[in-house]
């Protein structure tokens, strides 16, 4: 006897119904292979990423505070580098054989715009003191990652640094007002100016990350 239409054969509804159940599964399964395989899981996040990298060099204050210390070549508007001299700090042309002189200098960030600066690799940092009604500027015997910026003894060895295009100048956080400062001549000591605008003094330095 012939069947008008598949649906008339014996047992077909039953067939259609698990080649439809069959079905219903594999969409199912994938569906739930899609969410399992996301990128939100199975990528790692921005932040995620970010904590995987190598942290860069960096130290701890006394408070634990997470601030970062490097070493950089400085030199005034004038091209005069800094050098000691019998401990102090002195800025000239260096030529030849003296180049070798040249200091570097430590810059330790406390706060966006202010830092403590040190003579790289000695024990030895920049501070503006008082002596009486004078203002100078002194090298000290002290180790830079000593330093705290919650010392109030320690506000002498921090100076805020101020950008000006290419150049910067550093003022004493314990004397606001008084800049980091060369003379017009060379070989003459690095010290502190109030008068930042006289042409006598240069106030505006460039530095360059030392490799």
């Amino acid at each position: 006897m012939p069947w008008r239409n598949q649906s008339e054969v014996p047992g077909a509804r039953d067939l259609q119904g698990e080649r439809r159940s069959e079905l219903e599964d594999q969409l199912q399964r994938l569906a739930d292979h899609r969410v399992t395989s996301s990128p939100a899981e199975s990528e790692p996040s921005a932040q995620e990423a970010l904590l995987s990298e190598p942290p860069e060099t960096a130290c701890l204050p006394l408070q634990k505070r997470p601030c970062r210390m490097q070493a950089f070549r400085i030199w005034d508007v004038n091209q005069k580098t800094f050098y000691l001299r019998n401990n102090q700090l002195i800025a000239g042309y260096l030529q030849g054989p003296n180049i070798k002189l040249e200091e570097k200098i430590d810059m330790l960030s406390i706060e966006p715009h202010a830092v403590f600066l040190g003579i790289h690799g000695r024990k030895l940092c920049l501070a503006c003191v008082k002596s009486g009604s004078k203002i100078r500027l002194q090298l000290e015997p002290v180790n830079i990652t000593d330093l705290s910026q919650n010392k109030e003894q320690d506000k002498r060895f921090t100076f805020i640094h101020s950008d000006s295009g290419a150049t910067t100048s550093f003022e004493s956080a314990a004397c606001p007002g008084w800049f980091l400062c060369t003379a017009l001549e060379a070989d003459r000591p690095v010290s502190l100016t109030n008068m930042p605008e006289e042409a006598v003094m240069v106030t505006k330095f460039y530095f360059r990350q030392d490799q």
